[in-house]
């Protein structure tokens, strides 16, 4: 389709913003760059080239507008002092239990501390309890967070991304019984983490290991109890992707939903799946990620069902301009963002290419109908992150469009019966249904990551 002059400003505003963060402090290389909306749209009508060039100048400008001043951040000056420190503050995250090791985010009078601390001989068992919204006091160093050597994941800027320039390894730990929480919202999440905390236990006590930790794995996107080796058989065979709460799988469930909800008149139907997603993404924590996800997987499902009636490109180019806005560091350093985005192009440039006919709101929507794109939309997506996957991963499954044709709609079935587990009197029924499809789908991925030469190291 051809953009109008607005979304071309958009568009190079999000490409400034990404070229800008990429290059950071060199200006003339950025500047460099710019030659790219001149040369690009030096054929077309003025009004294309100026508003190019005015959006990647306010990309790029509100980038380094943006990055903060570390020096006035009480915190990172507080790296200055090696001795143990007492600080205090209250939990703003679901703390993540991995290898007898706990993780959350801290807010420090509006500054975030990453706390983490083994605790399987600590002598404070509590900690393991810890909840959002917990006040605490912490005693130990605070440190800024450093990269690993042996590694080409920029840990730092990764966290930084998310304002997080601090962190915390194994200190005290004390909840602060005494400070009761007034906030309101804080209040609401500790009530949907206490439920969320209810369906975890529902989960690992009614279905076996390691089917349970599988469960919430594609639930909740928490894969901290799946075993390695089931972890590296998903990598392997291309099937990581579903233990993450990306965009694409979003969009996968909002297929399903769509045919579970195709007897409901079209516009009461969007109603229900709005709320549904809703609901699942206040489940999972709504964290800044599963968010991002979920507005790429409503861009998703407009590519896919939109038809003539509405350009799903301009409307990723305003959904990715919203999240750049809010925080414009995630373009270059959310990996995620970044696999949700490509995902989506090939929903929007790839999957059409498998049907004769487009969907549209005109399109029957039934169960085969929903395989059919289930499976087309898998495949589209894997074709166009491949580029990531190499750079990131470095490497390639080159069964992986067989073992997502074969597993991503067992998986998507698993996921919604594992919900239905906590229903009372009839959650059993689900729990044997969802059991079944979770064992099949870890067998699957098993038999298929013995196959030799299954997968490509592009690490040279």
């Amino acid at each position: 389709m051809k953009l109008t002059p607005f979304y071309t400003g958009l568009l190079s505003f999000l490409i400034g913003t990404f070229i800008a963060d990429f290059i950071r402090e060199q200006y003339i290389i950025l500047f460099i760059f710019l030659a790219f909306p001149i040369f690009y749209f030096i054929k077309k009508p003025a009004k294309y080239l100026i508003s190019s060039i005015i959006g990647f100048l306010c990309g790029s400008i509100f980038l380094f507008l943006s990055i903060p001043n570390l020096g006035n951040l009480q915190l990172v000056q507080a790296t200055n002092n090696t001795n143990t420190q007492e600080i205090s503050g209250y939990i703003q995250t679901f703390p993540k239990i991995k290898n007898d090791k706990i993780s959350f985010e801290v807010n420090v009078k509006n500054e975030t501390l990453l706390v983490s601390k083994f605790f399987k001989y600590s002598k404070n068992q509590e900690i393991k309890n810890l909840q959002y919204g917990d006040f605490i006091i912490l005693s130990g160093k605070i440190e800024e967070p450093s990269n690993s050597e042996n590694s080409n994941f920029d840990y730092k800027r990764f966290l930084a991304k998310d304002s997080i320039f601090t962190i915390m390894n194994n200190p005290q730990i004390k909840i602060d019984k005494n400070t009761e929480e007034t906030n309101t919202l804080i209040k609401f999440w500790r009530e949907v983490f206490s439920y969320r905390r209810a369906f975890e236990y529902n989960i690992q006590q009614k279905l076996p290991y390691p089917e349970n930790e599988y469960a919430l794995g594609i639930t909740l996107g928490d894969e901290s109890g799946i075993p390695k080796h089931i972890i590296q058989d998903f990598n392997d065979t291309g099937l990581r992707h579903l233990l993450a709460l990306s965009g694409m799988n979003i969009t996968i469930i909002i297929l399903f939903l769509s045919s579970l909800f195709f007897f409901l008149p079209t516009p009461i139907r969007i109603i229900a799946i709005t709320c549904s997603i809703l609901i699942f993404v206040v489940l999972t924590g709504a964290s800044s990620s599963v968010v991002r996800a979920g507005v790429m997987g409503v861009v998703g499902i407009i590519a896919l069902h939109s038809g003539r009636k509405l350009e799903p490109l301009p409307i990723l180019i305003l959904a990715l301009s919203g999240i750049t806005l809010w925080n414009p560091f995630l373009l270059y350093s959310d990996i995620s963002l970044q696999f949700s985005v490509l995902a989506v192009l090939g929903l929007l440039y790839i999957e059409p290419l498998f049907h004769k006919k487009k969907l549209n709101n005109s399109t029957k929507i039934n169960f085969i109908t929903t395989l059919k794109t289930v499976l087309t939309a898998t495949i589209s997506a894997q074709i166009a992150v491949l580029p990531l996957m190499i750079i990131f991963f470095e490497q390639v499954s080159l069964i992986s469009p067989l073992t997502n044709v074969l597993i991503v709609p067992i998986s998507t079935l698993a996921m919604i019966l594992s919900f239905g587990i906590i229903i009372p009197f009839f959650g059993w029924i689900f729990m044997i249904f969802a059991y079944g499809l979770l064992h099949i789908t870890i067998e699957i991925a098993e038999l298929f990551a013995k196959i030799p030469y299954a997968t490509v190291n592009t690490e040279n």
